[in-house]
C-alpha cells in the first residue's frame, strides 16, 4: 500500500509516524522539505511540486493536512491531476466546512473537520451522567455509536420494534458483561450500552426527550482561551443550538473576537484568576471547555473549576504526559486534538490485511474490523456454521463498497471485512478461529488502533 502525505506540521509527522509503524510505503511531500523526519525504508520525502507528485505513480491515499484549508483544496486538485488516488483533505475553519467541500469540489474525496468532530463528543458528554456516545467511521454511508441508557431515560422499557429509528440499526445490547442480539420484542432496560450501526442519527436516545430537555434549557457552554478551538468549538455548538460564553485573555483583542463569534457572549478575563471563575453564574454553564494555547494554563483552569464545583469539565492537551498526569487528579475529560485528529484519519482509511480496533465506553467492549484472507478458514462457511466465543457479534459485512447486516445464511467471501463487536477479553480466541496458525504470528503487525 502506498501512502502520500501532504503538509509541513506536526500533525503530518504524526501520521507519517503511525503509517510507518504499520510499514506502509508513505511518501511525504512538504513545502520546506522537512529536516527532521523519521529514518526508514518504507519513508520517501520530498519538495512537494506537481512534477513531484507524478513520478512515483498512483497512490491509495493521499492525505493533505496543510494549515490553511485553500491551499489544502488546490492540492487535492493538483493530486488528482498527476496521479489515480483517494483525497482526503483537512479542513480547519468553519467558514471552509460551510462551503460544502464534497459538492463543490469533486476532486476531493473525502475530508475532516476536527472542530465538528470534538463539538459532537463534548455535546454528548455534557448530556450524558457516564459513558460517552462515542461515532466510529466506517464507510461513507455509514457510523456506528455506543451508548447508555441512563436512569429515567424515556425510552427505558421501550420494545426494539416500536422505536423510530430511521436510518439505523440497533445491532447488539451489552448487558450485565455479555452482548445480546435484540429481536424485535427485547426490552430496554436501564444501563444497556446499545450499539447502533446505520446512516441515521442517535437523536432518538438524546436525553433532550422529556426530563432531558429541561435539564439543558438555558444552559450555555462556557469555552476559555485563545486558541484556534475556541473559535471553531463555539461555531460548531452554536450550530447544534447551543449557546456560548467565550472568556479570552486580556492582551486579546475583544472587538476582533466578537466580530468572529457575533452569537457568543465575549469577555476578557485573568484565565487562571479563581475570581474569573468565581464572577461565572456557574448555574448556567453546561459544560466548561480549556481550550487556551498553553496546556500548563488549561491545567490550572481545570483545577480552578473543580475548586468551585463545575465537574462537567473538558481540557484540550497537545502534550500527553500533561493528560497521564490529570486522569489521576481531574474529574472531567482530556481531549489530545491531535491524537483525536491522527485517530480520525486512520478510521477513514481501509488498510489491508490490518485489524483495526476501537475501544469502546466503558473499556470492555471494541469494535474489531478486519478483512478475510484467501486461506481464512471461515471462507465458504455461513455465519450459522461458525462456533463464535460468547460475547462476539458480527454486526455489519463490507463487500465491494456495499454495507451487509449479516443473517445466519450469509456465506463468507474473500476479500469481506467484517465489523465484530466484542468483549476485549475474547479477542485472541476468536482470532484464532478467524486466522490460520501461521497467521497468527504477524497479528501484532496487523493491529491499528484506532481508539
Amino acid at each position: 500500500m502506498k501512502c502520500c502525505i501532504i503538509g509541513d506540521n506536526l500533525i503530518a509527522l504524526d501520521l507519517v509516524e503511525r503509517f510507518l509503524k504499520q510499514e506502509v510505503d508513505v511518501y511525504w511531500f512538504t513545502q520546506n522539505y522537512y529536516t527532521s523526519y523519521p529514518q526508514n525504508i518504507h519513508l520517501k520525502v520530498e519538495e512537494f511540486s506537481p512534477e513531484n507528485l507524478g513520478k512515483h505513480g498512483n497512490m491509495d491515499y493521499t492525505i493533505l493536512v496543510g494549515d490553511r484549508d485553500e491551499e489544502n483544496i488546490l492540492q487535492a486538485y493538483l493530486c488528482k491531476k498527476q496521479m489515480d488516488t483517494y483525497t482526503i483533505v483537512l479542513i480547519q475553519n468553519h467558514e471552509s466546512q460551510a462551503l460544502g467541500v464534497l459538492k463543490n469540489f469533486d476532486f476531493v474525496d473525502d475530508y475532516f473537520y476536527p472542530s465538528e468532530h470534538m463539538a459532537e463528543y463534548i455535546i454528548n458528554y455534557s448530556i450524558e451522567e457516564r459513558g460517552l456516545p462515542r461515532i466510529k467511521y466506517l464507510h461513507p454511508e455509514l457510523n456506528i455509536w455506543a451508548y447508555i441508557l441512563e436512569q429515567r431515560h424515556p425510552k427505558i422499557g421501550s420494545k426494539v420494534k416500536d422505536l423510530a429509528l430511521k436510518g439505523t440499526l440497533i445491532v447488539a445490547i451489552y448487558r450485565k458483561g455479555d452482548f445480546l442480539i435484540p429481536q424485535g420484542n427485547t426490552v430496554l432496560r436501564q444501563g444497556d450500552r446499545l450499539y447502533l450501526l446505520g446512516d441515521g442519527s442517535v437523536e432518538a436516545f438524546r436525553r433532550q426527550e422529556g426530563h432531558g430537555q429541561e435539564e439543558t434549557k438555558g444552559k450555555a457552554f462556557w469555552i476559555l482561551g485563545d486558541s484556534h478551538h475556541v473559535k471553531e468549538l463555539a461555531l460548531c455548538l452554536e450550530e447544534e443550538g447551543h449557546e456560548c460564553f467565550v472568556t479570552i485573555p486580556k492582551d486579546q483583542s475583544l472587538k476582533a473576537w466578537r466580530q468572529a463569534l457575533p452569537k457568543a457572549y465575549v469577555n476578557q478575563g485573568d484565565l487562571t484568576d479563581l475570581k474569573t471563575f468565581k464572577e461565572m453564574d456557574t448555574g448556567r454553564v453546561q459544560a466548561t471547555i480549556f481550550a487556551s494555547k498553553k496546556d500548563d494554563e488549561n491545567v490550572v483552569m481545570s483545577l480552578l473549576a473543580q475548586e468551585i464545583g463545575l465537574l462537567k469539565t473538558v481540557c484540550l492537551l497537545d502534550h500527553k504526559d500533561y493528560a497521564k498526569v490529570m486522569e489521576k487528579t481531574f474529574h472531567g475529560i482530556q481531549i489530545l486534538p491531535r491524537m483525536e485528529l491522527t485517530g480520525q484519519v486512520f478510521s477513514m482509511v481501509h488498510l489491508p490485511g490490518k485489524i483495526h480496533i476501537t475501544h469502546l465506553p466503558g473499556g470492555t467492549c471494541e469494535v474489531l474490523e478486519l478483512d478475510l484472507l484467501e486461506d481464512s478458514p471461515i471462507i465458504q462457511k455461513t455465519l450459522r456454521d461458525l462456533t463464535l466465543p460468547k460475547g462476539v457479534i458480527v454486526a455489519a459485512v463490507l463487500r465491494n463498497k456495499q454495507v451487509i447486516i449479516p443473517s445466519g445464511n450469509l456465506d463468507f467471501k474473500v476479500d469481506d471485512r467484517l465489523v465484530i463487536l466484542e468483549r476485549t477479553s475474547v479477542r485472541e480466541e476468536l482470532i484464532r478461529r478467524i486466522y490460520k496458525k501461521d497467521q497468527q504470528s504477524m497479528l501484532k503487525k496487523w493491529i491499528v488502533r484506532v481508539k
